[in-house]
């Protein structure tokens, strides 16, 4: 990732109803960088979402395209207010971050983390000592795909789920981000074929980066999954399918997932709340996925079907 001097960030509340919407025109810019988000006691009905831009962004632009989108979705426009420190429903506030604070921050945020039997840290911060687990070296200076999130901690819990039951010999990590996810699998068994995509250029770099990290084999591994979809896309191919993205996309995928799985093969969709899963769970089952495991953490649900 090219350096910086600083970043924008955009914090805001966004009703639960339409923050899928939201997050997916937040997404589209081509100076984002990530985004988090999460339930607040105090407003259940909201996510607070903190949006992380390149300095080049036009945020005036961002916002405007934010409640215009709002407006048509029949929800009042959001008042803008410069760096405020205290963030209310129904204002939207901007501020600069520093570079190196960004990073201080995240080496604060992500200290290492075990999740199953994996080890994951930063190696600019942390150290590996800890020799009966499975190190996996994430850059803690990018803030997603970090493995802190419940759909990331839960995806690793599920991948590691399905190789207890069988032997993943080609994987395919949809919509991988940081890479993490296949770097997981990978690091398990690294006999295994594992694919990483992603429709984000930003992203493709990012996995690039972390899969040589791990001593991974990158090249001829990870693509765009728009423009170089013919490298990727074989049919009744894949063992096993992770996909931690939205709900979005995933209404939409399950033709495509159910294309490229082989008979008994494992499917592990992330990024759905509860009030979402029944309409994927009842989608899924027309193209013969059935639930194998289902996870839910903070109301985030992750899902691994066993397709028939």
């Amino acid at each position: 990732m090219k350096a910086k001097d600083f970043f924008v960030c955009l914090s805001f509340f966004v009703e639960n109803k339409i923050m899928q919407i939201i997050i997916d025109q937040i997404e589209i810019n081509k100076n984002f960088i990530c985004i988090n988000y999460n339930r607040r006691k105090d407003c259940s009905f909201f996510f607070y979402l903190e949006a992380l831009f390149y300095k080049e962004a036009n945020i005036n632009e961002i916002i405007e395209k934010l409640n215009l989108l709002r407006v048509s979705l029949e929800y009042k426009p959001l008042t803008y207010i410069k760096n405020l420190d205290e963030i209310h429903v129904g204002v939207l506030s901007s501020k600069k971050v520093n570079n190196q604070d960004w990073l201080l921050a995240n080496k604060h945020v992500f200290k290492p983390i075990i999740i199953n039997n994996y080890y994951i840290y930063d190696e600019n911060y942390y150290s590996f000592e800890k020799q009966t687990l499975i190190p996996i070296k994430i850059n803690a200076s990018y803030a997603f795909g970090s493995g802190y999130h419940e759909t990331t901690r839960n995806c690793i819990n599920a991948i590691s789920n399905i190789t207890k039951k069988k032997q993943i010999n080609r994987f395919l990590d949809y919509g991988t981000g940081s890479g993490i996810i296949g770097i997981c699998l990978n690091k398990k068994n690294q006999k295994s074929k594992t694919r990483y995509i992603d429709n984000d250029y930003k992203a493709i770099q990012l996995a690039k980066i972390n899969i040589k990290k791990n001593n991974l084999k990158s090249q001829g591994n990870i693509f765009h999954s728009t423009r170089e979809r013919y490298k990727y896309h074989k049919e009744n191919y894949y063992d096993a399918i992770v996909a931690n993205i939205l709900f979005g996309p995933l209404k939409n995928l399950v033709k495509e997932f159910s294309l490229l799985l082989r008979k008994n093969s494992y499917l592990i969709i992330s990024g759905i709340l509860k009030s979402q899963k029944n309409y994927i769970i009842n989608k899924y089952r027309k193209f013969n996925f059935y639930i194998y495991t289902i996870y839910i953490e903070n109301n985030w649900v992750t899902i691994i079907f066993r397709k028939k």
